[in-house]
C-alpha cells in the first residue's frame, strides 16, 4: 500500500471520528431541547436579565 492509501484511510478515519463524537457529544443537547427535557423559562430571562457586576478597572 503506497503513503497516499494510508492518507486516504486516515482522512476517512478522521471524518467517522468526528461524526460520531459529533452525535455524541453536541446533538444530544439538539435533540433533548425537542423532546423538552432541557426546556427552561424563558420568561425569566425577558423579565429580569442578569447582569454583571460593574468594577472599577475595566482591564
Amino acid at each position: 500500500m503506497s503513503k497516499k492509501t494510508f492518507y486516504l484511510l486516515g482522512i476517512v478515519l478522521t471524518i467517522i471520528l468526528g461524526t460520531i463524537l459529533y452525535y455524541f457529544l453536541c446533538c444530544s443537547v439538539c435533540c433533548n431541547a425537542e423532546k423538552g427535557a432541557n426546556n427552561q423559562d424563558e420568561t425569566e430571562s425577558v423579565v429580569s436579565p442578569k447582569l454583571k457586576e460593574i468594577t472599577k478597572n475595566a482591564f
